[in-house]
């Protein structure tokens, strides 16, 4: 006895043909669950969790945290759609068709998420976020899928700042950061603007700059992305991260963004999406913790 929930991607619009690149049969255990594929006819993923002692609720909650973690793996849209349960007898047995390297980065996954504490509930948020991003892109409504990329992009930057001025902007540091700009403003003042101040002077100036700094490079949604893909070297331009935030600001106020360069948008976004969850939670690239997938678009392969 147990469940079983079925997946059978038919729940897209025909624009995207999406394919997980894993053989006919592959069958895992992830987050609770066995996961088998069936990719030689109709593609379809069977999910079952073997405990007869859980309520059909509580099997629901492990379908649902393994198809929405997988779909964000793939890349694809595993959660949602047209899903069955049930009770089931015959039950599914692990091989060793996933590469060992995607074996081994799907434990490393589960560890660290069963790890998760505090840090759990904005794990929780993102994912959904995440799985709401693909079922909008899936479904080709290209503005929502830009948007919600966009709020996971914003939210852990927003995180990440957060816990990076708690880490790295202590006392001694803001100390340090003062004595900097202190020698800088009193030399800037005699060199340039011939001004010979007092040290409370001095000390006054200090305080309000660099009060006026930290706003001017980190107040703004760019600021914080930035920070966030400078230090964790992502491969993204300022310039792509300016167009991201611009056409996020015009989508808000009701405007319109080309298409061709909405495309272009929604691929970055997605791009910039994937890379900040797997860092922040993971700290991995992406493509260090991706399960190869395919996206084809009008038969030419687009991811």
């Amino acid at each position: 006895m147990g469940y079983r929930w079925y997946y059978d991607f038919d729940n897209f619009e025909d624009f995207y043909v999406c394919l997980p690149a894993v053989r006919h049969g592959t069958c895992f255990e992830f987050m609770g669950c066995l996961v088998k594929f069936y990719t030689l006819h109709d593609h379809e993923i069977l999910f079952e969790v073997k405990d007869n002692s859980l309520s059909k609720k509580d099997a629901e909650k492990i379908f649902e945290r393994a198809t929405k973690l997988l779909s964000i793996l793939f890349a694809l849209p595993l959660y949602g759609g047209n899903t069955y349960r049930g009770q089931i007898h015959n039950q599914l047995n692990t091989n060793q068709l996933l590469a060992k390297k995607n074996r081994d980065e799907l434990k490393y996954i589960e560890k660290k998420v069963s790890a998760f504490k505090s840090v759990r509930p904005f794990f929780d948020d993102m994912t959904d976020l995440m799985v709401v991003a693909y079922s909008n892109l899936y479904r080709y409504r290209e503005e929502d899928a830009f948007v919600y990329f966009f709020k996971v992009i914003e939210r852990i930057a927003k995180e990440y700042y957060i816990t990076y001025m708690q880490r790295h902007h202590t006392k001694a540091t803001t100390t340090n950061n003062k004595n900097v700009l202190r020698n800088f403003l009193d030399t800037y003042a005699m060199n340039q603007l011939g001004v010979k101040m007092t040290p409370d002077m001095l000390d006054r100036k200090v305080d309000l700059f660099y009060k006026e700094l930290k706003i001017e490079f980190y107040g703004s949604v760019f600021n914080k992305m930035s920070l966030f893909v400078n230090r964790e070297d992502i491969s993204i331009n300022v310039q792509q991260i300016s167009k991201l935030v611009k056409a996020r600001n015009k989508l808000a106020h009701g405007d319109k963004v080309e298409k061709d360069e909405l495309d272009r948008l929604v691929g970055a976004s997605e791009y910039l999406a994937l890379q900040m969850f797997s860092k922040y939670f993971f700290r991995k690239k992406y493509e260090d913790i991706h399960l190869k997938s395919y996206r084809y678009q009008y038969g030419e392969e687009v991811f």
